[in-house]
């Protein structure tokens, strides 16, 4: 069938509900079947992180234009922005797709513009290859999730798998550096440096501006060139992950502190209650109220969708 590469479908953390073979999903993390024919024969644009683990057989996926060949042992790591068209696996293939969402890779990596860079560098070279010892590493991950997947009633099931799977993901990454580090000694290129800095502004921030301008400002380049880089290298604008940061800081203001929602808003620095209203619904699709009780209650949080690079 020939793919619509003009028009791909997104593909995010909600579409999985629907998916077959899907063996766990909470919101946060997903695991599913290899096997799954998961785009519907169309392209899809990557709303989430995800990790391709090929147990058996083989399988061919082409990512930004570039086809891929996946077999026994490899890893392919997909990175939020990439755009995956003509998924052909083997009548034999075995695997597992790990899925974990926007909001919690900031979580995650939030605090580390290293690791930000290094998912630039799986945006460039996504395949990779870990060594007999790590796949046997990874072997143990998978079973020992397994397990614990067989057990849904024990006490704490969500929250012992998804620090599972974040350590996982944690033991890939280390994977994918020892093997870059040992293959190649390239210099960094100039934008990888770039987003590598605008990144550093955030963590090095209490609260963060809401402006592009500003960070670009702290880093001598105009506007438009710091959002042309950050989509080269990460697949989103400037104004994605201002917005993103933010909102990482909003929920975490929502859920653990006492404050009320002007001292919420005061202290993010919106200009008014109002202001602040309308930037969550905005990008969470409800007011802050229904957010702080969803977070707290452990409830699926939606986002509205293309809100993301247009500011409020």
């Amino acid at each position: 069938m020939e793919t619509d590469k003009k028009n791909p479908v997104q593909i995010g953390m909600d579409s999985l509900k629907k998916a077959e073979c899907l063996w766990y999903n909470d919101g946060d993390y997903a695991l599913a079947d290899l096997g799954c024919q998961f785009d519907g024969g169309r392209s899809v644009r990557l709303e989430m992180f995800m990790l391709v683990g090929c147990l058996e057989g083989r399988f061919s996926i082409t990512l930004n234009g570039t086809r891929y060949e996946v077999d026994e042992g490899a890893l392919l790591c997909c990175v939020p922005g990439m755009v995956l068209d003509a998924y052909a696996p083997s009548a034999d293939v075995k695997g597992c797709v790990l899925c974990m969402s926007l909001n919690t890779r900031l979580d995650t990596f939030g605090k580390n513009p290293e690791l930000w860079r290094l998912l630039g560098r799986m945006h460039d070279c996504p395949l990779f290859r870990p060594d007999p010892q790590e796949r046997g590493l990874f072997r143990q991950y998978g079973r020992l999730i397994t397990r614990r997947l067989e057990d849904p009633s024990r006490p704490f099931g969500r929250e012992v798998i998804s620090s599972l799977l974040r350590t996982m993901i944690f033991e890939v990454l280390a994977s994918f550096v020892g093997q870059q580090e040992a293959s190649e000694d390239r210099q960094m290129r100039q934008q990888d440096i770039l987003f590598q800095r605008f990144l550093g502004l955030f963590v090095s921030q209490g609260v963060k501006s809401r402006r592009v301008e500003w960070y670009s400002d702290q880093l001598c380049v105009s506007a438009k060139y710091l959002s042309a880089v950050c989509k080269q290298v990460s697949g989103k604008t400037a104004f994605y992950w201002v917005n993103q940061f933010v909102l990482a800081d909003v929920r975490y203001q929502l859920k653990h502190t006492d404050r009320s929602l002007k001292e919420v808003a005061d202290y993010l620095e919106f200009p008014n209650p109002s202001f602040f209203g309308k930037f969550v619904r905005r990008h969470e699709g409800c007011s802050p109220g229904e957010l702080r009780q969803r977070l707290r209650h452990g409830k699926d949080v939606p986002t509205v969708p293309g809100g993301e690079d247009r500011p409020v």
